[in-house]
């Protein structure tokens, strides 16, 4: 992430090493056209399998802009792009972990919790989250690592950007209820999580 600020690049897009897709050239090209497109847009992510936030289960609505994408709570962390400044603000989360001592990211191994730190600012800042239902990313089920640190890290992290937040005069609470809806959406498909039970100024997000 540093190297990419250095840089001076605008899109930081990211895959774990494991995605399949026959094109990425042509799609990186139109995720570059999509964040032009929308200077304020915070993430995109493709649809992808062996994902739990892929379709309903983190939809919030359908676009009114693109007929392929969706606005949606999380990207899941196997492929996604971020704004700049969105880099920048986990850039100095990371930086604030270290100085604080509250958490080693040298020590963890899976990046459960990254996303879902991330998409809840970009949420809490009345932000666009797009996913792309045209597109399905081939993910594999397998993953290298136990679920049991999963779940652990997981908790630190969210705990510890919570904390993060706050000391930048982030309403922590807030951000707190946006990831209870998040994780709810996923766990009860019955539970309707919306634009309103999301965002405080739902008009900002009224034409994306």
């Amino acid at each position: 992430m540093q190297d990419f600020i250095d840089n001076g690049f605008d899109v930081f897009i990211f895959n774990t090493g494991d995605i399949a897709h026959p094109d990425y050239i042509g799609y990186t090209r139109y995720i570059e056209t999509v964040f032009l497109e929308n200077p304020e847009l915070g993430a995109f992510a493709s649809n992808n399998t062996n994902d739990v936030f892929s379709g309903e289960k983190s939809m919030l609505r359908e676009s009114n802009k693109y007929k392929n994408l969706y606005l949606s709570t999380n990207t899941n962390g196997s492929y996604l792009a971020l704004n700049r400044d969105i880099v920048e603000y986990m850039l100095k989360f990371y930086a604030w972990c270290s100085e604080t001592e509250t958490l080693d990211f040298a020590e963890t191994k899976t990046g459960w919790g990254l996303d879902m730190s991330y998409c809840s600012l970009i949420l809490y800042m009345n932000r666009v989250i797009y996913r792309d239902a045209g597109v399905d990313m081939f993910h594999p089920k397998e993953q290298s690592y136990d679920s049991t640190d999963g779940n652990r890290e997981y908790s630190e992290v969210i705990d510890a950007f919570k904390s993060f937040c706050a000391s930048e005069g982030f309403n922590e609470y807030r951000l707190a209820d946006i990831i209870e809806a998040t994780v709810k959406k996923v766990r009860d498909p019955d539970v309707v999580v919306g634009i309103k039970q999301i965002y405080s100024n739902p008009e900002k997000v009224a034409d994306a």
